[in-house]
């Protein structure tokens, strides 16, 4: 988020150091296993629920240990701010809790979405914003954009995969629509993830190799990415190269799944050599 430091606020520069901070503390408490991806998760719908309710937040026993808390105190008022912003995020966010459990969306991409949507919001009060949109309205809604997403999310997980990758080229086209006229916080490595995979699932290998290491050229540090990454050059044949992004998909973000299929590339390189 170069081009908000490159606002010079003292009040943006402060959230961004926030947000850095939050994830990294995140982190180490998921590697020391402090918590787990589902307490997490179970935090952000408690956070959600206070919120909805107009209560005060009741963290689950798991994470009223003081540090822990108080990260969940400082996600809370993002999430809060973010709300504010934009009220259809009581509708997204939910959504994107469950993408994480299912490792199809991180945490530290939900703390960079709450930091860049809060800071631009500063801007915008500050008449700082960094780019001067074009006059005018899109053709299509917030709540159409995101339906959108939410309606290719539906077809990859049935396996219908010629429909996810319309869906997602349909809702490209729309962001390039909304783009002329207003500042769009979405997911966009995420779309970016999912059209790659779509693509590899139709043996568009190609095709889908390209497309992720486009994203992986802007997002070295997006986790899914290089799992999608290394699922692709293991379709390919690939299998060292494999191996490496599997490593660095590891190295960001250890699940189950991913030392699984680490295992699996092994085994094949381990073959080759017989």
């Amino acid at each position: 988020m170069q081009y908000l430091r490159d606002l010079q606020d003292e009040e943006i520069n402060q959230l961004l150091e926030l947000g850095e901070n939050l994830k990294n503390q995140l982190q180490d408490f998921e590697q020391q296993e402090i918590i787990s991806k589902a307490n997490l998760v179970e935090g952000i719908q408690a956070i959600l629920q206070a919120h909805l309710h107009q209560t005060r937040l009741e963290l689950p026993i798991e994470l009223r240990s003081r540090l822990v808390a108080e990260a969940f105190y400082t996600l809370e008022n993002l999430i809060k701010a973010y709300i504010a912003v934009e009220q259809a995020t009581m509708v997204t966010l939910p959504m994107r809790a469950e993408m994480i459990l299912n490792d199809k969306y991180s945490y530290t991409a939900l703390v960079d979405d709450l930091v860049e949507a809060n800071a631009l919001a500063i801007a915008e009060r500050k008449n700082i914003l960094p780019t001067t949109l074009e006059d005018g309205e899109s053709k299509y809604t917030l709540e159409e954009i995101n339906e959108a997403l939410h309606q290719s999310n539906e077809y990859a997980e049935v396996g219908s995969f010629v429909n996810a990758l319309e869906a997602i080229e349909h809702l490209e086209a729309m962001i390039a629509d909304f783009d002329q006229y207003h500042i769009l916080i979405i997911d966009r490595p995420l779309i970016q993830n999912n059209k790659a995979f779509a693509l590899f699932r139709l043996s568009r290998l190609d095709e889908a190799l390209a497309c992720i290491d486009e994203l992986l050229a802007q997002h070295k540090d997006f986790a899914l990415g290089h799992h999608t990454h290394a699922e692709i050059l293991d379709a390919l044949g690939r299998y060292q190269d494999a191996l490496e992004s599997m490593d660095r998909a590891i190295a960001l973000d250890n699940t189950p799944d991913k030392v699984e299929f680490r295992e699996s590339i092994l085994k094949k390189i381990s073959d080759d050599k017989l």
